[in-house]
């Protein structure tokens, strides 16, 4: 595993959002890695922020800890943007979404934070998305979980283990 340090972010730092649900085809099908850099350069971007797990809950690598994304057309995005940003001496923190995840929401639901009533408490009434989360957009998951805790763990371990970052 990489040496942790405590440095200052660099004088460019962007964050790349990145969430795209398993409705969306062909994820990273275009993505060309020179092209990448070039407009970050050409931004004078020199630390950028790139996804291994988003809200959906998809990761962008082989993950055997997560699920890859069911449309990824790079089986390692992540590892082609940390691979093409590191040769331009570009750094790349990863992100990895914690307590928004939609797909393991649908899998543990038994980790979902809830409100004392167990629903959003601004639904309009016979709103489907509102059932049993607190939030109408994305169902927030509960830290307190001892479960959820070690998959977050799991999963940060891999990608600090296979990928050199300067930071999570």
């Amino acid at each position: 595993m990489p040496k942790l340090t405590n440095k200052p972010l660099r004088y460019r730092q962007i964050h790349l959002d990145f969430h795209t649900s398993e409705h969306i085809p062909g994820i990273g099908s275009d993505f060309d890695p020179e092209a990448f850099v070039s407009t970050l350069k050409a931004a004078h971007v020199d630390s950028i922020t790139i996804f291994a797990k988003c809200h959906h809950g998809w990761s962008y690598y082989p993950t055997k800890v997560g699920k890859p994304h069911p449309h990824l057309a790079r089986p390692d995005l992540l590892g082609d943007m940390v691979k093409a940003l590191s040769a331009a001496d570009i750094e790349s923190p990863i992100y990895i979404s914690v307590q928004w995840d939609e797909l393991t929401a649908r899998e543990h639901p038994e980790w979902r934070a809830m409100s004392a009533s167990n629903r959003y408490q601004h639904a309009l009434p016979g709103d489907p998305s509102a059932g049993k989360q607190l939030s109408p957009a994305w169902h927030t998951l509960c830290l307190n979980h001892e479960g959820l805790r070690k998959y977050i763990l799991d999963q940060a371990r891999e990608v600090a283990q296979i990928y050199p970052t300067q930071g999570l």
